[in-house]
């Protein structure tokens, strides 16, 4: 065996086109994004709505500024989480982070319904 290149024979990677960047999958992750983040700043720009019908059903004896601070905590971990979920998902994932948010997603409406209960039974 020689050390030595031939140069006249054809580069194996020369003639392949560059990978395609709208695949079905590409595509697809590209409207999941979107229809997330759609739902995402929309329910956080009617949170106003929800605001008002806390002020009259549940939270009657509650400002509208401290009703206010649910929507402004909502927003805040819906943005400081969503940096390190970036990081989970390129590290781990997203098989493994999207089962971990299966989780933790219904216990956390558990709780809230349990609240939203009790207020309206007491």
């Amino acid at each position: 065996m020689s050390a030595r290149v031939d140069s006249t024979a054809p580069h194996v990677g020369a003639n392949a086109s560059p990978p395609k960047e709208f695949t079905f999958r590409s595509t697809i992750a590209l409207i999941g994004a979107f229809i997330s983040l759609f739902c995402t700043l929309g329910f956080q720009n009617a949170f106003g709505v929800f605001q008002e019908f806390y002020h009259a059903t549940i939270l009657r004896d509650h400002s509208e500024f401290n009703i206010a601070w649910i929507g402004t905590l909502l927003t805040f971990i819906i943005f400081a989480f969503a940096a390190p979920a970036g990081v989970l998902v390129d590290r781990v994932g997203s098989r493994y982070s999207a089962s971990t948010r299966s989780d933790f997603v219904p216990l956390f409406f558990a709780f809230f319904i349990r609240e939203v209960l009790h207020n309206i039974i007491i």
